[in-house]
């Protein structure tokens, strides 16, 4: 046995030739260090990766003639501790790759010089050592490989017609046959007749579909869509990167990381917010060597946060009443504190802030506890509403139903031995739509230049205002709507009407007689409202055949322009005590029922009476989130709004529906018409 070097012509093959990828060790020239454990996790990144000639400019993007072939059959190869994959010349450069494979397999010098470099991004730790290779670009040919990329022994040919010079071993049984070829250290091997007719079969068939000319359409089309997917990929990166809250040098590393390449704007996302992440552990007080030192006042947001709600006068929570924090000057100085904006130019800057927090989501926050108190300060003006509605929680926000069942109108007798017989009994279902109602507040530059707290602190009670009176327009308007018939229920009347309840849609609950100034009218309010029947089915034969409710109004809807005749009324009033004199008002009624003036009803003579909402439901409030507005910080790493509009947005929301389920608690007087 002996090694003779062969000279063989050879055809394309799919099969490609070995290479290396990379191999475990340190980078040459960038001080990381890849270990077997970490390239073998990035295994499936290489697969089907394109392969260059000589990597991109720093400010360019991997040209297409520059493309040499992909990747594939991606394995690991325990002997040289690396990535070891087939490549398949192809693209432009293809030839240009296949010479380069060549003169290193005769030459050693280029051997040892040129191989493969791979573009990646990796997470690395302090020590330089490579955790993860997050994305792997391409591998490139290049002179002075970082990282172990080289050409494998066991090389196949892909250039058509080239030749390929392989050390095989063969046995020598008649060294005279061989004398001419030893000589000259070559055989040469001419094709087979079977492989030049498979060859020019091939070429027959492509030149028969015009596959040369369709190839070169597709790369047309597919170069332009390239394009122009490029373009609108770098333009969310300058919009992502620009609002990022990045230093410069961190923002250069994901712009070479995307530059030149169409990608997911999640993608981008993610990148940013792992950078802040890094970014927030090597600068965390955790990581700072040498002797013992304060890093900073506000070591934890919890701290900052508690300081922010002091700053905006919220009451503290119990247990954090005796805690002690740094006390804010305003809002100018908790902006800088977390955010590191020393030049307000809208962004994050982790040099040069004390406190790794989200500055707009703690603002919302302490604008939520502000607005629940400013909740409780106005219930006594304006949440009249509370006295009537009877609410409900949904978990969806799907058509709300208010279900009315029906009650039995007597029990019949049943005999000895007798047969019960069934009780007719049905249900009626209002039903109403949820609305979302909202809107945004701009936490501009502009307030925290001018360190306007008082605005800050005069927008909840604002917020908590607006949301209780949206609720309580909505249900004034079931009085009011169809000139004060109210809505139509779904036995086929309206709301308030003076229709007998024996017939269909008939509630009997509609006058037209003033208050006045003794107990006249509302004694023939609670006297129908008394006597009203039960419903028992909603089908002919059923009306009004229910027992009566037995149930007298507590409240008494009336307009501003009534509220003072109503409280003469109904509030109880007493002389001086030293007179010694008995009530003057009615101990029927007084005390009795709660007046309430309604401040959207506009009609200065009609009223209402409402049965108490604990002992029969009529006017329904749907929530889903609760029925106070709520505030959202709309804020994130790459907010188009602070970029374009130097804010950052606070978003308010209220999802609500208000209906009738019945009725029988609820009784109008119309006294203009």
């Amino acid at each position: 046995m002996k090694d003779i070097t062969i000279k063989l012509s050879a055809t394309p093959s799919d099969e490609g030739f070995d290479m290396l990828a990379i191999t475990a060790g340190e980078a040459k020239g960038h001080g990381i260090t890849f270990s077997d454990a970490v390239l073998r996790e990035a295994m499936s990144l290489y697969e089907a990766k394109p392969v260059f000639i000589d990597h991109a400019h720093m400010f360019d993007s991997p040209s297409v003639r520059n493309l040499a072939g992909t990747l594939q059959a991606v394995s690991w190869n325990d002997e040289q501790h690396g990535i070891q994959a087939k490549l398949i010349a192809s693209g432009p450069a293809a030839d240009v790759l296949l010479s380069v494979r060549d003169s290193a397999r005769t030459n050693p010098s280029i051997m040892d010089t040129v191989g493969f470099s791979t573009v990646l991004n990796v997470k690395l730790n302090q020590k330089g050592e490579v955790l993860k290779i997050v994305r792997v670009k391409s591998v490139d040919v290049v002179i002075d490989p970082a990282r172990g990329g080289k050409f494998l022994s066991a090389n196949k040919p892909l250039t058509k017609g080239g030749q390929m010079k392989k050390k095989v071993q063969v046995e020598v049984t008649d060294p005279e046959t061989l004398e001419t070829s030893l000589v000259e250290g070559t055989l040469t091997a001419e094709p087979s007749l079977q492989e030049q007719e498979i060859e020019a079969n091939q070429l027959v068939v492509a030149q028969l579909l015009g596959e040369t000319q369709r190839q070169q359409e597709l790369d047309t089309q597919l170069q332009q869509s390239r394009k122009t997917l490029i373009a609108m990929s770098e333009h969310l990166l300058n919009a992502g990167l620009s609002t990022s809250r990045l230093p410069e040098l961190t923002q250069k590393r994901i712009r070479k990381q995307f530059s030149g390449r169409t990608f997911e704007a999640v993608e981008l996302s993610g990148a940013i917010s792992e950078a802040r992440e890094e970014i927030t552990a090597l600068t965390s007080a955790d990581n700072v060597q040498g002797p013992g030192r304060i890093g900073s006042m506000y070591n934890v947001v919890e701290d900052f946060a508690l300081a922010v709600a002091d700053m905006f006068g919220v009451p503290r929570e119990p247990g954090q009443e005796g805690r002690k924090v740094h006390k804010l000057d305003g809002m100018r100085q908790a902006y800088l504190m977390a955010t590191g904006d020393q030049y307000f130019m809208g962004g994050f800057y982790p040099e040069f802030s004390l406190v790794t927090a989200n500055f707009p989501g703690i603002v919302a926050n302490v604008q939520n506890k502000l607005l629940i108190d400013a909740w409780k300060d106005f219930l006594p003006s304006y949440g009249w509403w509370e006295k009537i509605v009877t609410v409900e929680h949904f978990t969806n926000l799907k058509t709300a139903t208010w279900v009315r069942t029906g009650t039995v109108a007597s029990l019949p007798s049943v005999a000895e031995r007798g047969e019960y017989t069934e009780l007719a009994i049905g249900d009626i279902k209002e039903t109403s739509d949820f609305t979302k109602y909202g809107g945004y507040i701009p936490l501009t530059l502009e307030a925290v230049i001018n360190d306007d707290l008082r605005a800050f602190r005069r927008m909840p009670s604002e917020l908590a205002l607006a949301g209780m009176r949206n609720i309580s327009e909505q249900v004034a308007a079931i009085f009011t709507q169809a000139a004060g018939a109210g809505p139509t229920m779904t036995d086929g009347g309206a709301l308030f009407n003076s229709t007998a309840q024996t017939t269909a849609g008939g509630h009997i609950n509609l006058l037209t007689t003033a208050l006045g100034t003794d107990y006249t009218a509302w004694n023939a309010v609670a006297l129908a409202m008394f006597k009203k029947k039960l419903m028992v089915k909603n089908a002919a034969g059923y009306y009004g055949t229910g027992k009566p409710q037995a149930l007298k109004p507590s409240i008494c809807l009336v307009p501003a322009d009534l509220i003072t005749a109503a409280e003469a009324l109904f509030v109880p009033r007493w002389e001086a005590q030293a007179q010694n004199v008995p009530a003057t008002a009615s101990v029927r009624w007084g005390g009795r029922v709660d007046p309430v003036a309604v401040p959207e009803w506009t009609d200065a003579t009609d009223w209402a009476a409402v049965i108490d909402p604990k002992l029969r439901s009529g006017v329904m409030l749907g929530e889903i989130f609760g029925v106070k507005p709520q505030i959202f910080s709309a804020s994130s790493e790459i907010d188009p709004a602070m970029f374009a509009n130097d804010e950052s947005r606070l978003k308010v929301r209220q999802f609500v529906t208000v209906g009738v389920a019945d009725d029988l608690p609820l009784h109008k007087s119309n006294v203009g018409g």
